[in-house]
């Protein structure tokens, strides 16, 4: 297995992320996952397999576990080079009335870890796992979008943080009070690692983040929590806002977030729009 590049910059990798290509792998038609090298780089997907494979090896540690032989054949069909029996494999598991829960647990979680172990025993190479792993965040969300709509009974809770190095917080400073002002429960987040802001989702009631950030310098670190929060809580609401949206909001909207907001009027009307249930809105 190869190990994981610990050094890169946050330059590196927005240069990998945004340069290459800006079709990010959730915007991938399902066919043209084969040559996802060809996509972006090496670096980019061994930085999602790693990302997913820490959040999904974790996640599938419960009780209940799928048939092994259903998870040698979900991982082969992950692994191929055409990718439709990986979604068909799952489409099936809906149509059976598995659970979302289980589906990602016990389906995706446990592919992770049995894809995870045979890239550390090289029984598989670095490209088949990556390509595995872009897969598995592909069908999350797909399986997200498919998703009801929470029905909450009061106001759901919310998140606004700095991406972790931001510096520019007044807008996150400014939405915190004006929410709380319209009765919304809000945890504020400034100056906070990337495990801090995971282990806060992970530790409150909260249906939506709001991340705000205003330059490159640490696009890397919104990437790269966006995606821990799709392994961890694919049924969270992610909006975007800050200057960093002039420029790079096409990747960003691939990556797979809910909205994009310019400023905090637009925040309310997508926040608003999430949560009533007599409504069905595209953040987009």
């Amino acid at each position: 297995m190869q190990s994981y590049s610990t050094n890169v910059s946050d330059e590196d990798h927005v240069k990998v992320m945004t340069e290459q290509n800006t079709k990010i792998i959730s915007s991938l038609p399902s066919d043209a996952l084969q040559p996802l090298n060809q996509v972006i780089s090496s670096h980019a997907l061994e930085f999602l397999a790693r990302e997913i494979l820490d959040k999904l090896t974790v996640s599938s540690r419960h009780d209940w576990r799928a048939p092994e032989s259903e998870i040698n054949f979900f991982c082969q069909a992950l692994c191929n080079p055409r990718s439709y029996q990986a979604n068909k494999f799952i489409w099936q598991l809906r149509m059976a009335s598995i659970s979302l829960d289980k589906i990602y647990r016990s389906y995706l979680g446990e592919a992770a870890r049995k894809l995870g172990e045979q890239w550390e025993s090289d029984t598989l190479s670095f490209k088949e796992v990556s390509l595995a792993m872009a897969r598995i965040y592909t069908i999350m969300n797909s399986l997200r979008r498919r998703s009801p709509a929470p029905n909450l009974m009061a106001k759901p809770g919310l998140i606004f943080a700095a991406v972790p190095g931001e510096q520019h917080t007044l807008g996150v400073e400014m939405a915190t009070d004006l929410f709380r002002r319209k009765g919304w429960p809000v945890i504020h987040l400034i100056d906070k690692s990337h495990d801090e802001i995971l282990h806060a989702v992970d530790d409150n009631e909260v249906n939506l983040i709001g991340l705000s950030l205003s330059g490159t310098k640490h696009l890397n670190s919104l990437f790269r929590l966006i995606l821990a929060l799709r392994v961890t809580r694919p049924d969270l609401k992610i909006i975007i806002s800050g200057a960093i949206l002039s420029s790079h909001s096409d990747s960003i909207k691939q990556i797979g977030v809910d909205a994009l907001v310019n400023d905090i009027p637009d925040a309310v009307l997508a926040v608003e729009s999430f949560f009533d249930n007599s409504n069905s809105v595209n953040g987009f």
